[in-house]
């Protein structure tokens, strides 16, 4: 496959066009590293120079790994000239010739090819991908908090590979974007205004959301558990009592002990369920 065309959004990043109609968009900033692969896939021929002034080495990491040539044709000299002269380096706006504007429109004119597993499409596809999955990521982050297993588990249903996911999920856990112990604290202060739940069940539900033990402690040490468990079992006694003496039923120990299986399936602790009871009962 060849590169058809390419255009140029209004920051000047590019987006190329491949044999199939297949596009990818490039950033400016990774203009340098396209130009290395461009010059590996040259070779060493005299006439198949880099762009003068280009860092043309080959970018470290997966995206740009040495050609093994099975696939890719080198630049013969007429195509290589037709870059001579673009430096990636003189910027958008660089004049006679230069700048990675002049690098990359003069790469469609050029008979340079490549397969699915060359270096330059698996660094345009990989690179693409990253974006896409980032401009997702971002998008599901502005809407709710999110946690860092429960988003890439997201991303993964959208199609992206794990590889471009785990990469993305560690951007944003470094950018601060994403942040699994203010997830943990937000989610679970939320869930124990919504609902009657103690500490046992929260932590349980955490886990399950595939939260670690130091974001569960740092989530259940913000929230004042004894006033959750005063209105939870305040509610609990008056749904149960209005039953049982629908019922015709007395209030006595039975119906205490039910109030209490009650309280202790939402998770709370046994031993302060039966102090809020005897409050309960006192009073």
């Amino acid at each position: 496959m060849r590169i058809e065309s390419v255009r140029f959004d209004a920051s000047g990043n590019p987006t190329f066009v491949v044999t199939g109609g297949i596009s990818f968009f490039l950033p400016l900033s990774r203009v340098d590293e396209l130009a290395g692969i461009v010059a590996a896939m040259a070779g060493d021929d005299a006439d198949a120079k880099a762009p003068d002034g280009c860092d043309a080495k080959v970018p470290d990491g997966d995206d740009a790994k040495a050609l093994d040539g099975a696939d890719a044709k080198a630049l013969d000299g007429a195509d290589a000239k037709a870059l001579d002269g673009a430096d990636p380096k003189g910027g958008a706006g660089s004049q006679g010739g230069a700048g990675p504007r002049a690098f990359l429109e003069r790469l469609p004119g050029t008979r340079l090819e490549f397969s699915e597993e060359d270096d330059l499409y698996l660094f345009l596809a990989s690179t693409d991908e990253a974006l896409k999955a980032r401009k997702k990521a971002l998008e599901l982050c502005a809407r709710a908090e999110q946690s860092s297993a429960g988003l890439a588990a997201k991303l993964a249903s959208r199609g992206f590979s794990r590889k471009t996911v785990n990469a993305v999920i560690r951007g944003l856990k470094d950018e601060r974007i994403l942040d699994d112990e203010r997830y943990a604290r937000v989610w679970a202060r939320g869930r124990a205004e919504r609902r009657a739940a103690g500490p046992a069940l929260l932590a349980a539900e955490l886990r399950s959301r595939g939260q670690g033990e130091g974001a569960i402690r740092a989530a259940l040490e913000d929230i004042d558990f004894s006033r959750a468990l005063a209105r939870a079992t305040a509610k609990e006694y008056a749904r149960m009592a209005a039953l049982w003496r629908k019922k015709g039923l007395e209030l006595n120990e039975n119906f205490r002990d039910s109030v209490y299986r009650t309280l202790k399936r939402q998770g709370f602790d046994p031993e302060k369920i039966r102090e809020e009871l005897k409050h309960i009962d006192q009073n």
